[in-house]
């Protein structure tokens, strides 16, 4: 709970460069969480297409923009007038082909096995072609099959090569407007007109004159033919989807934007006009440039702010906690802290809670007992001011933590039982639930309504940070090493198994702790100090001494037997100072915290033990030099109020132990002399005890001692008790006697 900076201690570079980092990460990580919003509709108008717009628009700086709609017609344009691609099928040619060799090597069969009286059928004829028997034997006896097949073969290449379409398809492409379409060849194309495509009607009819031209004058065989030839004859050009999207791709990508050039001040929509497309379209170019330079002021904005908050925060550890302003074990707890109290906000907020529910309070509770009440107050203003910037520079928000937090502060200060848990939620909730009460009034909303919302305050302080607050305390006192009342609370408990071995090892140090304890407590509390902090830390001053108990004189049968005789005062010294280091080497053993451990060598400080020097000195021979420093402890001197109050109380109640009489006079005169050579050792050089905290606890140290050494009156033996009753009756016979003559 105190600092571990000593004023003796030199500052390095490390320690500065921990703290700024401490400082720059912090600062980093709450402007993240205070920029990093869903704060993109800060430019809302609520602009709606079709909708009457609310308010009159102008552009507030010149600026050009892509005209998506046009931009998107003309390349729907140029996308239709791109050329599709068609290619011939020269499959379906060498289908053709082969059915006619086919048909006439059937012919030839037939020729081979002819007979008079009987044709020998084919499933090409009859199934295909359905010739009669008498135009099989037409064809089966003619002489010039050879040549037919080649003359019907040359014209089905021509009438092939051309390419042959659908007339659907054919009508479908006038219809669009496409006069004209690419044929591919040879990895060539070629344009053509769609006018002059062959359907597969112009394909038979070319097929009938072709066949005129030869075989006009035998009208059965031509007829033949023409029926061989259409059976073969079907559309050979095919769309080319490919190639077609390749080159309408390539047209639009060759298609420029369409932009268009706004001036400053031009009107953009007049208020109560109807919203169009294009419209919307300037709207939201002029928004998202507005929220870039919105978003920039908000960053520099918060920034500013957050840097005022910490510069205060640090003036506030210069001139008010210098000690922990040095510390970088509590600088970093706190913003530790107030970077979590952020992030819990944050979280909150995400999930649209309601800034009702976010634990403002919550840092600053926890500093209460983890480090001091003084702290917990900066904390409270600060996370109050971080979470108004986090709800828009919120000041309902602002009083709302403000107040939850300085009244859970004040709750919070003393806590040591688990009830007290549920006092903090009660304070913190009611606190902030008056001030949502009063806010809600504020603004004209109805008495009803207002205690509705109050009731979140309520629900906040008793269902979110009372039970964060409970279950973050014994993490944060367990990561950071530090030490809470409740913890000292456990520490006090006498059956702690140091306390146990020293009532049997070293009965007398054990009972000169406990008067210790009971000094330092009583004079801690008359200046303010942490009594529970001090008594604590004077149960465990001095366990150093049950190594070699012998050797202090509270734990010598008789001051005249000691194993001090044959010792040097050298080697005396040393038995005396090795108390130190085993009292913290026991300490760390039993897992104490650093705060107890402090007790036992700052309550030494760097006094000299004065005994050993003193016979050091009566015993030196001639010529030989010795030094008051050679006998005085190492220290630390004491860095806190309250080991430099255990350090005085040890004092007076040893030096209490040689006095002959114990009247007030004498008593204050010790106590008074005790305190004057601290000071002028310079022991409490380094404390914060100021001349009116010395006073207090000399007037405390006065009263707690004369309550231990008072006085009794003397008990009277038997006889004289005896001739005590006696006198007593003889004297009361003589009053009644003399009444009765009266």
């Amino acid at each position: 709970m105190t600092a571990m900076f000593h004023k003796n201690q030199q500052v390095t570079w490390a320690d500065r460069l921990l703290r700024g980092l401490i400082y720059t990460g912090s600062f980093g990580l709450v402007l993240f969480l205070l920029v990093y919003d869903r704060s993109s509709d800060s430019w809302d108008y609520n602009f709606k297409e079709g909708e009457p717009s609310p308010r009159t628009v102008y552009a507030p700086f010149d600026f050009s923009y892509v005209n998506q709609k046009a931009t998107e017609e003309a390349r729907q344009r140029v996308s239709l007038q791109s050329l599709p691609v068609y290619r011939t099928d020269l499959n379906i040619e060498k289908d053709a082909v082969g059915k006619i060799k086919a048909l006439f090597e059937e012919l030839q069969g037939n020729r081979k096995s002819r007979k008079k009286d009987k044709v020998v059928p084919s499933s090409l004829f009859y199934e295909s072609l359905a010739f009669s028997e008498d135009e099989i034997k037409m064809l089966r006896d003619e002489k010039e099959v050879p040549g037919w097949q080649t003359a019907l073969e040359a014209i089905l290449s021509e009438v092939f090569h051309t390419g042959i379409t659908q007339p659907q398809d054919k009508l479908t492409l006038m219809a669009q407007g496409r006069n004209k379409i690419l044929l591919a060849e040879d990895k060539q194309e070629f344009e053509i007109d769609t006018a002059k495509l062959i359907t597969l009607d112009d394909a038979r009819n070319r097929v009938q004159e072709k066949l005129q031209e030869k075989f006009g004058r035998n009208r059965r065989l031509k007829d033949a033919f023409a029926r061989i030839l259409n059976s073969v004859i079907i559309a050979n050009l095919i769309l080319d989807e490919k190639a077609s999207a390749k080159h309408r791709e390539a047209a639009v990508k060759g298609t420029a934007e369409i932009k268009v050039d706004i001036k400053r001040g031009e009107l953009v929509v007049q208020r109560g006009r109807r919203i169009g497309g294009e419209t919307v379209q300037i709207l939201s170019v002029i928004q998202k440039r507005t929220q870039s330079r919105e978003i920039l002021q908000k960053i520099f904005s918060q920034a500013l702010i957050v840097f005022l908050l910490y510069l205060l925060l640090g003036s506030y550890f210069k001139f008010f906690e210098p000690k922990l302003g040095f510390s970088v074990k509590h600088l970093l707890l706190i913003h530790s802290l107030l970077v979590l109290n952020l992030l819990i906000s944050k979280v909150i907020l995400y999930f649209h809670w309601g800034y009702y529910l976010i634990p403002i309070s919550l840092a600053s509770l926890l500093l209460v007992p983890l480090v001091k009440p003084r702290i917990g107050f900066s904390v409270g203003f600060i996370s109050a001011a971080l979470s108004s910037l986090l709800c828009g520079w919120s000041l309902e928000v602002f009083l709302f933590g403000l107040f939850g937090s300085l009244m859970g502060v004040f709750s919070a200060n003393g806590l040591r039982k688990r009830i007290q848990f549920v006092t903090v939620g009660l304070t913190v909730g009611a606190a902030q639930g008056i001030t949502i009460f009063a806010a809600q009034l504020f603004q004209g909303i109805p008495v009803l309504d207002a205690a509705k919302m109050s009731a979140l305050g309520l629900a906040n302080g008793l269902l979110i940070t009372m039970p964060l607050f409970s279950l973050l305390l014994p993490v944060f006192e367990h990561l950071f090493n530090l030490t809470t009342d409740i913890t000292l609370l456990e520490l006090s408990d006498l059956n702690h198994p140091l306390l146990k071995k020293m009532v049997i090892e070293a009965p007398g140090t054990y009972h000169h702790s406990l008067i210790v304890s009971h000094l330092s407590e009583e004079a801690a509390k008359a200046i303010g100090a942490n009594a529970l902090l001090a008594r604590v830390g004077s149960y465990f001053h001095d366990i150093g001494k049950m190594v070699k108990s012998e050797y202090f004189v509270e734990n010598q049968p008789s001051r005249e037997e000691t194993k001090h005789t044959d010792l040097t005062p050298q080697m005396s010294y040393m038995i005396i100072l090795s108390h130190v280091k085993k009292g913290i080497e026991l300490a760390r053993k039993n897992k104490l915290k650093d705060v107890i451990i402090n007790f036992i060598p700052e309550h030494q400080g760097t006094g000299v033990i004065y005994y050993f020097y003193r016979k050091a000195l009566d015993q030196k021979k001639d010529g030989e030099v010795i030094n008051s420093d050679d006998f005085r402890y190492p220290g630390p001197k004491p860095q806190s109020k309250e080991t430099a109050i255990v350090m005085l109380a040890d004092s007076s109640e040893a030096a209490s132990r040689s006095l002959e009489a114990y009247t007030p006079e004498v008593i204050r005169e010790l106590v008074t002399r005790i305190i004057l050579d601290k000071l002028k050792d310079g022991q409490l050089d380094e404390c914060d005890l100021t001349v009116k905290d010395l006073d207090d606890v000399k007037e405390s140290f006065i009263r707690s001692l004369m309550a231990v050494y008072h006085s009794r009156i003397p008990y009277p033996k038997q006889d004289e008790e005896k001739s005590l009753k006696s006198n007593k009756l003889n004297h009361g016979r003589d009053q009644r006697a003399k009444v009765s003559t009266q």
